[in-house]
């Protein structure tokens, strides 16, 4: 007997099946029939009702690897932080989020689709290089931060910390990833947004190290 689901719940299965299906056969060699015969009782009508294409899937899956909207709005909602602290809190937030790391680990080899790629550097820049944005723009009026261009700077500090640090594009060995994690302190400090502290590179070490608990 087949489940039956809400549109949620509809949505979530199918951004699920193809996320599983993506990463085993390849987007290009998975159809739209691939993904309904795994989906437990639901029709292609179903797949249609929520997103017109294979793309537009795709693009679902992609957006799995950002925080969700609510993650900016509590940081945003702390008073009692400048907007340093922010970024700070944003970044540890969407560095150490474990979901968000074990599926960006299992979702590695979707890098090689170009689909895939170009959607991830359009959410990095209309998605998250915004929200940086805001904190840096609420750094400055406090007087935490000091950026004289604070756009360029959010972009380019999404750069360094996404899309630089893709295995799939950029391979390293943990030595490596240790010395582009100190180059991108550098970057980031030089740029006026010191997000990489003494406490988060200890924390990264430890997990690089396997003794993060």
């Amino acid at each position: 007997m087949s489940k039956k689901y809400n549109s949620d719940e509809t949505i979530a299965h199918i951004i699920q099946v193809a996320t599983a299906l993506f990463i085993e056969k390849g987007y290009e060699k998975t159809t739209i029939q691939d993904i309904v015969a795994n989906l437990d009782g639901l029709s292609r009508g179903a797949i249609y009702h929520h997103f017109d294409s294979k793309d537009a899937i795709i693009a679902a899956v992609n957006q799995r690897l950002f925080p969700e909207t609510q993650m900016f709005e509590v940081i945003k909602s702390h008073d009692d932080m400048t907007g340093l602290e922010k970024l700070k809190h944003f970044f540890v937030s969407l560095t150490f989020n474990e979901e968000l790391a074990k599926f960006y680990a299992q979702s590695q080899s979707l890098i090689n689709n170009p689909q895939f790629l170009v959607k991830q550097l359009l959410n990095n820049s209309e998605v998250v290089a915004p929200q940086i944005r805001f904190f840096i723009d609420e750094g400055n009026v406090d007087g935490s931060l000091k950026v004289e261009n604070p756009k360029a700077v959010s972009e380019i500090t999404m750069l360094v910390l996404s899309t630089w640090f893709l295995t799939a594009i950029y391979p390293a060995t943990i030595a490596e990833f240790n010395s582009k994690i100190l180059v991108a302190k550098q970057i980031l400090d030089n740029l006026g947004v010191p997000i990489i502290d003494d406490s988060i590179l200890t924390k990264i070490a430890d997990i690089l190290n396997g003794n993060n608990k």
